[in-house]
């Protein structure tokens, strides 16, 4: 510790144990707050730390705050210096939840890079699908529906995508009738990359 305090590390030790605030839960008020500062304290020195700023992002994203979260992500990808599927999904899922469940041209390219790489990511093709029916377009819905289902994935996942891909189907038939709202609460629950 006293190596690190002379190098200029005095939050090395706390440092060490930050994979631990993945665990912590929204509840979790003060620990996150803690770690808010620490982090934001650490990239303040060391901008280029994508590590650093990866866990900013999580810490923000527990506080339900997006558009911070978005802001990490982005800057954990510029310090990370090429594409890393487990900070690009989270990226991405913190812009849709910053935009309101809304995806622009830069968001939309994040998660077909992320399918291209990688075409099971039942996250992605979620995050794909309700932008979609904000948006509704139901056709392009089903379309991505469609893709998704034609993926490995668990028995819960592929119910909810089948359900979903009904809904679009029967939207598209009744163009002109009452929108739906479709639910973006279960994104925070996408398994560390």
């Amino acid at each position: 510790l006293y190596l690190y305090s002379s190098l200029g590390e005095p939050d090395a030790a706390l440092l060490a144990d930050a994979q631990a605030l993945l665990q912590l839960s929204e509840t979790d008020t003060a620990a996150l707050r803690q770690w808010q500062d620490v982090l934001g304290d650490r990239v303040a020195r060391r901008p280029n730390d994508a590590k650093s700023h990866y866990l900013l992002g999580h810490v923000a994203l527990k506080q339900r705050r997006y558009q911070a979260a978005a802001d990490a992500f982005g800057a954990a990808r510029r310090a990370h210096g090429q594409s890393d599927p487990g900070i690009d999904l989270y990226l991405l899922q913190s812009r849709f939840l910053a935009a309101e469940g809304t995806l622009d041209e830069e968001s939309r390219s994040i998660a077909e890079n992320l399918l291209a790489v990688s075409p099971n990511q039942p996250a992605v093709y979620e995050v794909l699908a309700i932008d979609a029916f904000n948006r509704s377009d139901f056709a392009d819905a089903v379309t991505i529906l469609n893709r998704a289902l034609s993926v490995p994935m668990d028995v819960a996942q592929r119910a909810s995508f089948a359900t979903g891909l009904a809904q679009a189907r029967e939207r598209l038939g009744a163009a002109d009738g009452p929108s739906i709202d479709v639910q973006i609460e279960g994104l925070e629950a996408v398994p560390p990359g």
